[in-house]
């Protein structure tokens, strides 16, 4: 399970299976060191930030892996952190379906983001790796630097058109898929 910058693993705790994430960084900072953040404070605090909108998406009932643990270590300036949630059961990425041929519903899957929209929240890494398919439930995770706010026509595009670069990064772009998606996230968010 661990991979990318947001490396996790799977782990039982107690009688609940659960993903422990590791707070990673990348680009330059990542040259300094990958794992140590600056303390500023708890609640600026990336595991604080992050447990808060993934408390409130679980406590308004969105599809999100329910939050069980956030912590950080300080050493003087410097923090590492972790966040634990449970374990979304048999979940599946986006990009590995897609990539092993299955077929998706682009329609819910934009119906899901569309709700997220609505309730506010801004997705700034809306990607192929972040949305997870469990029976027919989307789930989204991996709200690192998101953040809920006023709904906005400006920041729910950008998110959009994040999951599109995603799809075409991966090399499993299709047009025609994309085009359903589209028209099923502007019919639901026009419906709202």
């Amino acid at each position: 399970m661990a991979k990318g910058r947001g490396a996790a693993w799977a782990l039982d705790v107690g009688d609940h299976a659960a993903v422990l994430r590791w707070y990673r960084r990348g680009g330059l900072p990542a040259k300094v060191s990958d794992s140590a953040f600056v303390f500023t404070g708890l609640t600026r605090s990336r595991p604080w930030r992050e447990w808060g909108v993934t408390q409130q998406l679980w406590q308004r009932g969105l599809p999100v892996a329910e939050p069980m643990a956030a912590g950080l270590r300080r050493s003087g300036l410097i923090y590492r952190a972790a966040l634990l949630t449970r374990r979304i059961p048999d979940a599946h990425g986006l990009g590995s379906l897609l990539k092993q041929g299955n077929a998706v519903d682009w329609t819910a899957l934009a119906r899901t983001v569309a709700q997220f929209h609505a309730a506010g929240l801004d997705h700034v890494d809306l990607n192929l790796d972040n949305l997870l398919l469990s029976g027919s439930t989307w789930h989204l995770i991996d709200f690192d630097r998101c953040r809920i706010r006023q709904p906005d026509a400006a920041w729910r595009r950008s998110n959009c058109q994040r999951l599109k670069r995603s799809l075409v990064k991966a090399g499993v772009f299709d047009q025609s898929a994309w085009s359903t998606f589209d028209r099923a996230y502007n019919a639901s968010i026009s419906a709202r």
